[in-house]
């Protein structure tokens, strides 16, 4: 359970994904909101790659193509995509609904009506040593 909730759980606010957030950008008024929709289809392949909610990704969660995901620990279980909700189930199930806001950073709202957000990590950025580990 605690690799499904490191994924949905403490996460930022998620204003950026808002109508009025995309209004706001330069150029017509709803402008941005539309670009945002059509560049950043949500689908399998956008989900594809490792996701974090901190900065440094030290505990990002890998989503395989073949429907598989695995934590920084190696804990793993499969994960699917229905519409806008994310499923990732091992031993328990965890459901949140996923929000594009741009290549890079999706916004998650959890069942319970909390908002977060998720950063895309470099995979060969998780695999170097922070400066903490360089000896």
């Amino acid at each position: 359970m605690k690799a499904l909730n490191l994924f949905a759980a403490g996460l930022l606010a998620l204003a950026a994904a808002s109508p009025a957030a995309g209004a706001q950008a330069q150029g017509k008024p709803g402008e941005g909101a539309a670009r945002n929709a059509t560049e950043f289809r949500l689908d399998r392949a956008f989900l594809i790659g490792t996701w974090a909610d901190d900065e440094e990704c030290e505990q990002g969660v890998e989503l395989l193509g073949d429907g598989r995901y695995f934590n920084a620990d190696g804990v793993g279980g499969i994960w699917y995509l229905e519409g806008d909700e994310l499923t990732l189930t091992s031993e328990n199930a965890v459901t949140v609904r996923v929000v594009p806001i741009d290549h890079d950073t999706i916004g998650l709202i959890n069942s319970d009506g909390s908002l977060g957000e998720s950063t895309r990590c470099d995979r060969a950025e998780m695999l170097q040593p922070g400066p903490d580990e360089m000896v």
